[in-house]
Order: structure tokens, then sequence, then C-alpha cells
């Protein structure tokens, strides 16, 4: 999602002004976009053939290492193929002393994936991998050479970027390199990954906000005329699209590990039906009261005051995914009504605070990086969990499936 989003959005339109080349890096200093040349492809063939290498090797490996080791092994990764793949253009620019090479932009996306295969074969020589009732070994190395052929011919510049990801992959994987730096889990003779969690709604929700980012932005109100809101298009598509759309990429993330976090409880607790049930029905109202309260108050201000101030132009809209987090703020008022945490967790990470400080302090800073006027639908969330809790938990609740539906958004290693 971060590649297409980085792609579409803010290093295609200025390509290629902000990409890593030999020039930028040494002439210039920019040595951070050795890091960021992992975000840069030069088509969309490209793009499709390097994410779809890269997902299926992180999908084994981020099973078998742990989200946390996972993430500290790509970074090392991209970070050593960008540094390696920019020395070994920089030596052929010198040996052969053409300019066009010193200026053109890298694409290490491919040599991290080969990187990855490497670790990967090496992580797991011998283990036997599950994938809900399918068992399988690591891949024959046919398949990896056809694979490699793939990525050179979606793009001829892959060839530098592979070559230099094989030279990290050896490096780590017949070293102790990257023992030395990460202490990674022991290895294991099987890998178990999940074909369908167990929390299957929530993880619905959240491929259906991140299928809505990747489409959006979507049309919101955009002005106020003789007493009544007017849209580009049709009012059914802002409030049912928009409700869960969130424009900004760090929002989203946010959004969605809270939601992980809050949803996998609940949805243990209380069954899949009822949190499907709890999530749409929360979702909804806090969507209806969002733009309903605005329009009454707006309506107000249109028959006392004509013109309409300035400041009340545009507003309403401005921020479309505050309705989910609303939503999530909601679950966390009936989560915490229903089982009290020890902690409070903010994006899966604890605090150590009770959970009404929390709650507040949460609401604080959401108040200071989000646009005006998303506070209001954060109060409506947390007051409608706190009603949904009061008075419909008991028929939510589901005592005898409580702590039966374990599972993992993951994989477990045995």
């Amino acid at each position: 999602m971060l590649q297409v989003q980085a792609h579409l959005n803010f290093l295609r339109e200025d390509y290629p002004e902000r990409c890593a080349s030999v020039a930028t890096v040494f002439r210039e200093g920019r040595w951070e976009r050795v890091a960021t040349a992992a975000f840069h492809h030069s088509d969309v063939v490209h793009i499709t053939a390097n994410i779809t290498s890269f997902f299926f090797k992180g999908i084994v490996i981020e099973a078998a290492l742990g989200t946390k080791y996972f993430v500290g092994v790509l970074l090392i990764v991209i970070a050593l193929v960008g540094l390696v793949n920019v020395l070994l253009l920089q030596v052929v620019c010198a040996v052969a002393g053409t300019t066009q090479l010193e200026t053109s932009c890298m694409h290490t996306l491919a040599g991290v994936a080969l990187a990855l295969e490497l670790l990967h074969r090496e992580y797991l020589r011998g283990s036997i991998i599950h994938l809900g009732k399918l068992v399988f070994r690591v891949r024959p190395w046919a398949c990896v050479l056809l694979e490699l052929l793939i990525l050179y011919a979606s793009s001829a510049r892959s060839f530098v970027p592979m070559f230099s990801g094989l030279l990290v992959g050896l490096l780590l994987a017949e070293t102790l390199a990257l023992s030395r730096i990460i202490r990674l889990p022991r290895k294991s003779g099987r890998l178990y990954i999940w074909g369908v969690p167990g929390t299957a709604v929530t993880s619905v929700f959240i491929a259906y906000a991140c299928v809505v980012h990747a489409s959006g932005p979507y049309p919101v109100l955009q002005s106020v005329d003789q007493n009544m809101w007017t849209f580009k298009h049709s009012v059914w598509q802002p409030f049912v699209v928009s409700s869960v759309y969130v424009g900004n990429a760090c929002h989203l993330a946010y959004t969605l590990l809270s939601l992980l976090d809050v949803g996998q409880k609940l949805e243990r607790d209380i069954g899949h039906y009822r949190f499907l049930v709890l999530f749409l029905g929360l979702l909804s109202a806090v969507t209806v009261v969002r733009y309903n309260v605005p329009a009454i108050v707006w309506r107000y201000v249109l028959l006392h005051r004509d013109p309409l101030p300035a400041t009340f132009l545009g507003q309403s809209g401005s921020d479309c995914g505050s309705a989910l987090f609303s939503t999530v703020l909601a679950m966390k008022a009936v989560q915490y009504m229903g089982r009290p945490p020890s902690l409070y967790e903010m994006a899966s990470f604890p605090v150590h605070v009770p959970f009404w400080p929390g709650l507040v302090l949460e609401m604080a800073l959401l108040h200071l990086q989000s646009a005006p006027g998303s506070s209001f639908g954060h109060v409506v969330g947390v007051l409608l969990g706190l009603a949904v809790a009061r008075f419909g938990w008991k028929r939510l609740s589901c005592p005898n499936r409580v702590g039966m539906l374990s599972s993992s958004l993951g994989g477990r290693v045995s």
C-alpha cells in the first residue's frame, strides 16, 4: 500500500526530480534517497512485478520472524541494497566514463526482494510451511530464476539492483552479519501461516479501509448555497464511502492499528456476527450524527447571518477519516465497559495510565493532528460507545465464546 501511495501520489509526479541517482547522492549529498529508492518505479508494469515478488516473500518471512524482527530486517536490507547499488553505479560510471548512468534513477525494490529471497531460503531451509490446509517447502531454484527473468523483463534497469540484492543477500545469509545486528528468533522446522484469520471481520474492514484510501479522495461538502448543502456528486457516495476514508497515510496507519487492537479483542469476545452488527451500527450512527448535527447548526446560522461567515465554509467534511476513528473510539468504550483492560492502548501500544486519562490524552493528541471539526466526531463516538455499553452490552456479550476464538493475524511458529 505504501509503495502504491508513494509512487502514484508523490514520486511519479516529480519523476525524476525526486529519485535517487549517483549525481544526487554523491554530488548533492542526498544520502537519504538511498533508502527511498526502494519506492521508485519506472511504470505500472514495473511496480506490479516488484510488489508481487516482494509480497509473497514478506508474508512468509514476517510470519516466521514476527512483525518487529521483520521490520528491522527489512530496513537493514533496504539500506544495504541502496548503498551497494549506488556504489556499483559509481564504479561503472568511473570506469566507463559515461554520464548517462549518473543521472538515471535507481529502482532497488527488485534487489530488496532478491535479498529477502536468499534470507528466506537460508532461514527456512528444510522447514515445512503450512498455509491453511496446504503444505509446501521452500521453492526450487528454477522458480527463483524464472522470477528473476520476469523482474528483469519488467525493466532493464533492474539488473544492477538485482545484482546488489544478490550481494547483500549472500552477505547476510552466508555470514553472521545479520544475527550480530538483530538477534533473530530460533529456526523452526514448521511454519504455520493462517489462510483465514480468526478475526475475519476485523481483517475485512482493515482491507476495505486500505482499498478506499488507495481509491480516494472522494467528493465532500463543497459550499453552502440557498440554505442547502451542495455536493459535486451525488450525496450517497460521500456518505457511504468517505465515512471510512482517511486521506493521510500516517493517520490511516494509526487508525488501522487501533482498529486491529480493539477489533481482535471484541470480535473474539462477542463473535463474528455480533461484532459485524456492532461495527456497522456504530459507523452508521457516528456518520449520521456527525453530518446532521452540524447541518442543524449551519441552517440556524444561515437564518440569522447572511452571508455566511468565511470560517464556516468548507469545514464540514474536511476530515472524512474522523468517522472511522470515532467508531474505533466507540468500540474502545464498549470494550472498557464490558471488560475493562488493565492498560490503555494507543494504536496497539500500551500506555501505563488508566482508561479515562488515556482516552482524554489520545483525543487531545488527535485534536492537535486532525483537521478542524474532527473532535466533534470523536466525542460523538465515545458517547455512542458508552450508550451501547450501558444499554446493550448484555445482548452483545456471549460469555460461552470468550476465549474460544484464539487466532492470530500474522502466523505462529512451533
